[in-house]
C-alpha cells in the first residue's frame, strides 16, 4: 500500500529490529540493534497509509539492576506489546527473553525456563521474533533452527510462567524469520527475509492458524523481488480503517548509510 522512508536526526537513531503497533495502527514502541526503545505516532493518510512519524521518546532499555544496557547486552531484536505500557524484549549475542513493566522500568527476566535451548543458538542469529496472543500467551521464534539442518524453525510458547516448545514451522530455502504479530483475526503473521548477494533483500509473509498445540493451514502471503525492499525486521498487524487486516513492516538499517529504516504498509485482501 506504501512505503515510508523515516529519517530522525540523531545518532542513535538505527537499526529498527523489533516493532510493534498498538490496536489504533497508529501508536508504536520499536527496540534498536544498539539497545534503546522508541515510542511515538505514525500519520497516516485516509487510505491508511504512513506518510509521517512523530517521536515521543527514544531511551535506553534497561539491565535489571536498571542501568542501561551495555556491551554485547544491548543486540534487541523481537518485540511484543503487554498490558499498558509493559513490553516483551528478546535479545541476542546475550540470550533472553525480558519484560520491561514500563519502559524506565528494569528488565524483567523470563529466559531462565529456556536457557538450556537458547545456549544452543548461533551468536547473532537468535530470537528474532515475538508475538503475543489475545489470551496474552507470550511466541518466541528463532532465526534459525536450533538444530541445524533440521529444516524447522521452533516456536516457543510462554503460557501460564512456562516455556514450552508446543510446535515448529518449516523452513524454506535460505528464509530467515526476522519477525511476527498475531492480527486482529488470531491469526499469526511471520515475517521472513533472504538476501542475494549484491542485489539486495528478499520479503516473505506466511501466515498460520493457531489451535491449542498445533499450528496449521500455513498460507505464503506475499513474496517480493531481490531488491524490492529495504531489510524489513519488525511486523506489526492491525485492523485497517476499512475493516481489513493490515501489516506494517520495518526496516533495520544496521546503522548503515547506504541503507535505510522504512516502513512499509500491506493490506490484506481475503
Amino acid at each position: 500500500m506504501g512505503v515510508y522512508h523515516w529519517t530522525l536526526d540523531d545518532p542513535d537513531f538505527g537499526g529498527l529490529s523489533g516493532f510493534d503497533l498498538y490496536p489504533d495502527g497508529r501508536r508504536f514502541r520499536a527496540v534498536t540493534d544498539r539497545g534503546h526503545t522508541i515510542s511515538g505516532t505514525l500519520t497516516r493518510d485516509a487510505i491508511g497509509r504512513v506518510t509521517d512519524t512523530h517521536v515521543d521518546a527514544m531511551q535506553p532499555l534497561r539491565d535489571a539492576t536498571g542501568a542501561p544496557v551495555t556491551g554485547a547486552w544491548i543486540d534487541a531484536e523481537g518485540l511484543a506489546l503487554g498490558p499498558g505500557d509493559s513490553f516483551f524484549v528478546s535479545y541476542e549475542l546475550k540470550h533472553r527473553v525480558v519484560l520491561y513493566p514500563d519502559p524506565d522500568s528494569p528488565a524483567a527476566p523470563y529466559s531462565a525456563p529456556i536457557a538450556r535451548d537458547l545456549a544452543t543458538l548461533y551468536i547473532n542469529e537468535g530470537i528474532e521474533a515475538l508475538a503475543r496472543d489475545g489470551r496474552g500467551d507470550l511466541y518466541a521464534i528463532t532465526e534459525r533452527p536450533l538444530a541445524p539442518g533440521s529444516g524447522l524453525f521452533p516456536v516457543l510458547r510462554l503460557q501460564d510462567g512456562r516455556w514450552t516448545i508446543p510446535f515448529h514451522i518449516r523452513k524454506d530455502g535460505n528464509w530467515q524469520v526476522t519477525g511476527a504479530d498475531f492480527g486482529p483475526d488470531s491469526r499469526l503473521y511471520v515475517l521472513e527475509r533472504d538476501y542475494w548477494g549484491f542485489v539486495g533483500f528478499k520479503t516473505r509473509i506466511r501466515r498460520f492458524t493457531i489451535s491449542g498445540d498445533s499450528i496449521g493451514q500455513e498460507q505464503i502471503l506475499f513474496a517480493s523481488l531481490a531488491g524490492q525492499y529495504e531489510n524489513l525486521e519488525g511486523l506489526a498487524a492491525w485492523q485497517g480503517p476499512d475493516g481489513a487486516t493490515w501489516l506494517t513492516a520495518i526496516s533495520d538499517d544496521n546503522f548503515n548509510p547506504f541503507q535505510k529504516t522504512t516502513l512499509v504498509d500491506f493490506r490484506i485482501a481475503e
